[in-house]
């Protein structure tokens, strides 16, 4: 019974935290605001600030392509910090097993920013693009390394729980939906990224949720106590959702 309070605890802790990071992303602009004048001032990058409406938007002469790199770098330094400097994983898998967390964790931020004003609208699709293949990226590396040896977690006795086939059933059936609703619309990709958003993302985050809701409230457990890649996924991607069906 003694460490009943610290488990209580620990709860309470994580749901602080979940309110907290959710009216960060969803209301809160000013922290990304400076972060973006801090990447504008060290790389020359030309990123316009609207102080009355409260948003960003890359200017035209910002490719794409450059956004793309930098959130792929952060996601990657992050799974690096979380996993290898922090965590017990070893360097020598940071070419497939850490790579992967950052491309899922990549797909879905570009999703979130997607949804936001940070991008205009004649600069999405490349976006999006990267999007589809950082997917595709994901669901190839997780099929090469399913085994307990990666991924401890998901198996009990040499067989797959109950919580994580649901979720990989999830992740299954949204990668089928999408390569569907590519090949039915891969004429008009603003038609294909509308409605793989419509369809997929809510069991991309049932996905997130069945896989990784087990780590989410012992921060203690947490390497390093940083936050794990599938809960700030999980956040990001619903708000997202959200964001997405109220434009």
């Amino acid at each position: 019974m003694a460490g009943a309070p610290d488990s209580r605890r620990e709860i309470l802790i994580s749901f602080v935290c979940l309110i907290n990071l959710l009216s960060f992303f969803y209301k809160s602009f000013d922290n990304l605001k400076r972060c973006l004048e801090i990447i504008n001032f060290a790389l020359g990058l030309q990123v316009q600030i609207n102080q009355e409406e409260n948003y960003m938007k890359l200017s035209d002469s910002t490719s794409p392509k450059l956004l793309i790199s930098l959130v792929f770098l952060f996601t990657l330094v992050y799974a690096i910090t979380r996993y290898v400097v922090f965590g017990q994983i070893s360097v020598a898998n940071i070419p497939l097993f850490v790579t992967n967390k950052a491309a899922s964790f990549s797909a879905i931020l570009l999703f979130y920013i997607s949804t936001t004003e940070i991008v205009k609208k004649n600069k999405k699709k490349v976006v999006q693009i990267a999007i589809m293949l950082l997917i595709i990226l994901h669901v190839s590396i997780s099929f090469l390394l399913m085994s307990n040896n990666y991924y401890p977690k998901f198996f009990n006795n040499d067989k797959i729980t109950f919580l994580s086939e649901l979720g990989l059933l999830f992740g299954v059936i949204s990668f089928s939906m999408f390569f569907i609703i590519w090949i039915d619309y891969k004429k008009d990709l603003k038609d294909v990224f509308e409605k793989l958003i419509s369809y997929t993302t809510i069991l991309i985050c049932l996905h997130i949720l069945c896989i990784g809701v087990l780590n989410w409230f012992t921060p203690s457990s947490w390497p390093g106590f940083i936050p794990p890649i599938s809960l700030l996924s999980f956040l990001f991607g619903t708000i997202g959702f959200v964001k997405s069906k109220m434009q």
